[in-house]
């Protein structure tokens, strides 16, 4: 096995890049660079260099039309709106779950134990 080390100098390198408030992005990708994913699917976009090699994989294991994208590149507005939708149902979820938990409200039928 190969080990390699990763230095703060390869932080913005390569297709694979960790984003959080303490590594933002630093350049913009550029939508001319975007391709389909998959060929048949030309709304879910991605780096040309990976797309292509996505596309090599599944031909290579035979299952180009056995596999679908769902998702590819992202916007800003689009990756917070993901985090903010998952925010409210979980919040949600929580408030359903604690609701049916509390002795006092658990039934809607107040004459049931």
């Amino acid at each position: 096995m190969t080990q390699i080390e990763l230095t703060k100098d390869n932080t913005y390198h390569g297709n694979l890049i960790l984003v959080t408030p303490d590594y933002p992005l630093m350049k913009f990708p550029c939508m001319e660079d975007m391709q389909p994913a998959i060929k048949e699917q030309p709304e879910i976009q991605m780096n040309e260099q990976a797309a292509n090699l996505l596309q090599l994989i599944l031909a290579k294991i035979h299952c180009k039309n056995e596999i679908v994208a769902v998702s590819g590149f992202r916007t800003q507005e689009e990756q917070e709106k993901i985090w903010n939708d998952t925010l409210e149902l979980k919040a949600v979820l929580i408030s359903q779950k604690n609701m049916w938990q509390r002795p006092d409200i658990a039934s809607i039928r107040q004459d049931l134990p």
